[in-house]
């Protein structure tokens, strides 16, 4: 229960770290502020898509700001996840 209460807030930042078992070096979203960054991805096709969902939009805009700050929190974790994965970004396309 303690770790589905502590997932709820920031849950893309969450979706980020949990769901990423094999991420591509070279990836569009980054460790740092991904949570948010995701959400802002997410509400913008929500909101300016012609199928989208207002629900959606309303979930992910009460997220934003909680993702926001556990983004903030985790920044000692994500800051050399980014590094690694730049090097290896680096390390791919320079073998290509």
């Amino acid at each position: 229960m303690a770790v589905m209460v502590l997932g709820l807030p920031g849950c893309a930042t969450t979706m980020r770290y949990a769901f990423d078992d094999h991420p591509s070096p070279c990836q569009d979203i980054s460790y740092s502020y991904g949570g948010t960054q995701m959400d802002s991805i997410m509400l913008t096709d929500s909101l300016f898509d012609d199928d989208g969902d207002w629900r959606l939009s309303a979930l992910l805009f009460l997220d934003l700001p909680l993702s926001f700050v556990f983004d903030t929190v985790l920044l000692p974790v994500s800051i050399p996840l980014d590094w690694d994965a730049h090097q290896q970004c680096q390390a791919k396309q320079s073998d290509a």
